[in-house]
């Protein structure tokens, strides 16, 4: 069980490191016109990315990372 725990921990930092996400925001948002709940879109973002990411990796990682409501209906 704690061989399972330790690979999931390290999955979850390849997967919500801050390398992985703002690879993802370049190849996913980055030129995004489309606007999002907050009314921002990609292009906005990047001259802060790189310490948004930042932030919200140690969020994801350390579990504190919260959706916001409309996104838990919507998972619902």
């Amino acid at each position: 069980m704690i061989s399972a725990k330790v690979e999931l921990d390290v999955a979850f930092e390849i997967l919500f490191g801050s390398d992985q996400l703002l690879e993802e925001y370049n190849r996913r948002h980055r030129d995004s016109v489309t606007r999002g709940l907050d009314r921002r879109n990609g292009r906005s973002m990047v001259d802060r990315i790189e310490d948004e990411v930042i932030n919200i990796s140690e969020k994801c990682l350390s579990g504190r990372y919260r959706f916001t409501p409309v996104s838990r209906e919507i998972e619902n």
